[in-house]
């Protein structure tokens, strides 16, 4: 048994997609994303994964703030990818412990930290990736580290770009859309959630990214059958397109610096 952090990652509408797949391209599309995503060159060594079909389970071997950077930049690089391809992600990101081990023909992964993650990515009800109180816990001040506002100075350009592994990927939403059993029932969390990027930092990179995110969440919201499978695209879009334009912002004055 080890501590460390858990994401678990969801394929949305994989039944569908799968079913409508005569061909298998976008199964390929998914795979080649997967491959892309946990490429050995751009990928982390703090960072294992596991794929089973529609189910993405990423682990680290410690709950150093280091592993949690590493998983939150796997994150963010693998949600980003997969909506450039119109492949929709769901999940949640959980600290504790948990059991990983090789065994013949495969990988076993289970423990306390797994369901934590599975509770609250089955909770919400949206396109994203969230962050479990139990990971919100290890970093306390990650309210002020992924802070993002427009630079007025050279001083808080370069305090922007210290703390920019972190704004970079993750940022507040106050409005975390979880499942509802009743109408009238507040269902908004406020929390922190994955900012889709294809692993550039560089402010500009981001803001571009980002944008080709908005764009296929517009896309796929047009696509979907009814109002409630359109909130979920809407949801995460409109947060996105508040966070593009912070980024379009700071990318700006970085060019100035």
């Amino acid at each position: 048994m080890q501590v460390g952090f858990v994401a678990l990652l969801d394929v949305l509408g994989f039944a569908s997609l799968v079913s409508g797949d005569a061909k298998g391209d976008r199964l390929q599309d998914y795979l080649h994303c997967l491959q892309k995503a946990f490429d050995v060159g751009t990928g982390s060594p703090e960072v294992a994964f596991v794929v089973f079909s529609d189910s993405i389970v990423l682990t680290t071997g410690d709950d150093s703030e280091k592993s949690l950077q590493a998983l939150l930049l796997q994150c963010s690089r693998t949600l980003g990818l997969m909506l450039e391809k119109e492949i929709s992600l769901r999940g949640a990101i959980a600290q504790g412990s948990y059991f990983r081990s090789e065994v013949p023909g495969g990988v076993f992964v289970a423990g306390k930290s797994i369901i934590d993650a599975y509770t609250f990515e089955k909770a919400q009800d949206w396109v994203g990736i969230m962050l479990a109180p139990s990971a919100v816990k290890r970093v306390p001040d990650l309210n002020e580290r992924c802070r993002l506002y427009r630079p007025s100075s050279r001083e808080s350009v370069r305090e922007l770009g210290e703390r920019l592994r972190w704004a970079a990927v993750i940022q507040r939403c106050s409005s975390i859309p979880f499942h509802s059993n009743h109408p009238f029932e507040n269902n908004s969390y406020d929390g922190f959630a994955i900012v889709p990027s294809d692993g550039d930092l560089e402010p500009s990179a981001l803001r571009d990214s980002i944008g080709r995110s908005v764009k296929a969440l517009e896309w796929m919201k047009s696509l979907a059958p009814n109002p409630a499978a359109q909130s979920k695209y809407k949801n995460a879009r409109d947060w996105l397109e508040g966070i593009r334009r912070l980024w379009i912002e700071v990318a700006d004055c970085w060019v100035t610096r």
